[in-house]
């Protein structure tokens, strides 16, 4: 099987609440001639599909009026709109879907106003081609409100399980409390993992369970703030004994690969391909490569040691996409630039 995978499209929205231009549809023209070109089953994406907060708090979409309209705005742009017309497309939400870093400003006013109408809109525009929403007895409808923005589903040889990191999320001055996902979302993860643990595993998490950022630019809105459940995460994936896992990642704006060996256990690894789109004069994260370590120890909160994170390749900071292509002797993770040319040197072979 083969699809298509990035993350992070960003349009730069006016004060009159209007997408400017259409920059950012361009890459989308590409990744449908890719799509054209060889065997395509869907297209994923990671995260930050749209950003309700491109210009920060100045005229970011509160009301679910505004909503409707920035995801009409940009799923309405025409090549988007012709690759989502052709292809299966399935999708996960990050912070930018609701506001930057959400819920890490959230108060009582934004959880009961702007939160509402974001998560509506989101269930409206990305949620309802999933299979997280229930659809009628007859198949033929969606029935009513999912239950949970997580989802897994099953695509020839590999199972994908597509976490939400953002809209379950307990923050607490305590390590020990602090909650990426419920509870309830985590023993789903785990019954996944131990369910056919021979078939080929991905698992979507929309901020990179590793490599770890380099200080300052650590932080607690990533897997590292909510290292007890990292650190539980983490000894599933061993425990279940799955020896074909991948992980797929966004949100850091840039795209690499990076493996978690630990010593008599399958390695775990992990494909960040990120963004879309990020125009030039929002160049914060070009220089990433200084920002990752590079080679680390990956701590848990109670075990000094959870695994060495290496980032053997390049790491590439402009915008991008990817073809994952997977079967039951490994993967192949090749990358491509705004213009559809591949990008050397970042993608790699994976053996199982």
């Amino acid at each position: 099987m083969s699809f298509l995978f990035g993350s992070c499209c960003y349009r730069f929205v006016g004060l009159d609440h209007e997408v400017e231009d259409g920059r950012a549809d361009r890459i989308f023209s590409r990744m449908a001639d890719n799509a054209a070109a060889s065997p395509t089953d869907f297209v994923l994406y990671g995260g930050d599909q749209v950003y309700a907060d491109s210009t920060w708090k100045v005229a970011a979409a509160s009301s679910q009026r505004e909503y409707f309209d920035l995801y009409r705005q940009s799923f309405g742009q025409p090549n988007i709109r012709r690759l989502m017309a052709n292809y299966n497309h399935h999708m996960i939400l990050d912070d930018h879907e609701i506001e930057n870093n959400w819920p890490a400003r959230a108060n009582p006013d934004l959880w009961t106003s702007k939160y509402p109408a974001a998560m509506k809109a989101y269930q409206i525009y990305q949620a309802s081609h999933s299979p997280a929403v229930p659809l009628n007895a007859e198949g033929t409808r969606l029935e009513r409100d999912p239950d949970a923005l997580w989802y897994r589903f099953r695509w020839g040889c590999a199972d994908f399980f597509l976490m939400d990191l953002r809209t379950e999320r307990v923050l607490s001055r305590w390590p020990w409390q602090r909650k990426i996902m419920s509870r309830a979302q985590e023993d789903a993860v785990v019954a996944w993992l131990e369910d056919e643990p021979d078939r080929v595993k991905c698992l979507v998490s929309s901020v990179p369970l590793f490599p770890e950022q380099r200080w300052p630019f650590r932080g607690q809105d990533s897997w590292e703030g909510f290292a007890a459940q990292r650190q539980r995460l983490v000894d599933a994936i061993h425990d279940s004994g799955c020896r074909r896992l991948l992980m797929l990642s966004g949100d850091v704006h840039a795209s690499l690969y990076a493996r978690l060996d630990r010593r008599g256990r399958n390695p775990i690894h992990g494909w960040i391909c990120s963004g879309l789109f990020w125009p030039t004069a929002l160049m914060a994260f070009r220089w990433y490569r200084p920002m990752i370590r590079d080679h680390h120890t990956l701590r848990g909160l109670w075990k000094p040691s959870l695994g060495r994170v290496t980032v053997p390749g390049e790491v590439y900071s402009r915008d991008a996409f990817s073809r994952v292509s997977v079967d039951e002797n490994g993967a192949t993770l090749a990358l491509f630039d705004r213009d559809g040319n591949p990008v050397p040197d970042i993608g790699t072979e994976i053996r199982w």
